[in-house]
């Protein structure tokens, strides 16, 4: 009534008879004749001080004594039961902290997975083989490879790659975050973009955002891969935006920006640079060096002609090699 939130864990409702129950008391004080105990209590103009007159009085609290001790696992008569599933509980969790250190591990650029998630297998990827590695002086790792490993999909083991590819991801999101947070404490950031195909050719849009830290440190972060279709600038300028507004940020407070030299990008009056910077005024863009260096490096190369042939009977080798196993 007066907006006050007082919890009550023993109080229930039941909708069937519209009132309220203790049900502590309704289950272990057979002999009182309060109605929080017995039929219920649905006076609602007077039920804060019905609850209040109940749970001040010596036949609640004596329940309640009686009701923990009752509660403690030892008492329990699934105690037993009880133990068995803590028990359980942390040997999983201690399988999780083993696998997530070895995932850990692979920031060093290693790749995950191999031919075959097959345990004792040369090929089974890196991170099955530092798992066994492992496994050879923690015989608690051991068991459970040896108990777990080489089953049937559908198993939880923790160290199949669905699982794994499911941590990588949760941890990503963690990472992300936290990025994110430093950014919108620093307010201004500044946008570097550009975009490559992968192993499956697929262009994708790399995303990196620039900012300064609150103790001064200036640092860049890869914030995300997006797969894109098109390369015109105007695909091109919705896709950066709506990643920026997806991530809580605002593209106005963009202050700085850097591609390559690419039409699409560069265009003074409609490309990607010139239309952020109608959004955001204050993004001055600046073209990447390193591509403006690799442009000066190609353009001399191509003044040289044995240089020419070479490069183009190796190219010519790679695409005809690469589509023949594609």
């Amino acid at each position: 009534m007066n907006g006050i939130s007082v919890p009550r864990t023993w109080l229930i409702y039941s909708p069937s008879s519209v009132s309220v129950f203790c049900y502590i008391c309704k289950f272990y004080a057979k002999t009182s004749k309060h109605l929080l105990c017995k039929e219920g209590y649905s006076d609602w103009h007077h039920i804060t001080e019905r609850l209040i007159e109940h749970e001040n009085s010596t036949t609640h609290r004596n329940v309640i004594c009686d009701y923990s001790n009752r509660s403690v696992e030892l008492k329990r008569i699934d105690c037993q039961l009880v133990k068995e599933y803590k028990t359980e509980v942390q040997y999983w969790r201690n399988i999780l902290k083993r696998t997530i250190a070895v995932i850990q591990f692979g920031q060093r650029g290693l790749a995950f997975f191999g031919d075959n998630e097959i345990l004792g297998n040369s090929h089974n990827g890196n991170f099955l083989g530092i798992m066994e590695l492992i496994a050879k002086f923690y015989p608690f790792l051991k068991e459970h490879l040896n108990n777990y490993g080489n089953k049937v999909s559908g198993k939880s083991n923790y160290i199949s790659s669905h699982i794994i590819r499911e941590l990588i991801s949760l941890m990503a999101d963690k990472v992300l975050n936290v990025i994110v947070e430093e950014i919108k404490n620093a307010k201004y950031f500044g946008l570097i973009v550009d975009s490559t195909p992968d192993v499956t050719h697929i262009d994708q849009l790399a995303i990196v955002l620039r900012y300064v830290k609150s103790d001064g440190q200036a640092i860049e972060r890869f914030i995300k891969f997006i797969d894109i279709y098109s390369h015109n600038a105007e695909y091109l300028t919705s896709t950066v935006i709506e990643t920026i507004k997806k991530l809580g940020l605002n593209i106005e407070n963009c202050v700085g920006q850097s591609y390559d030299n690419a039409s699409n990008m560069a265009g003074k009056y409609t490309g990607l640079q010139a239309r952020i910077k109608k959004i955001a005024p204050a993004a001055e863009y600046l073209p990447c060096a390193a591509y403006s260096i690799n442009l000066v490096g190609v353009r001399a190369v191509e003044n040289c002609n044995n240089a020419v042939k070479y490069f183009s009977i190796i190219q010519t080798f790679f695409f005809y090699i690469n589509s023949s196993l594609g």
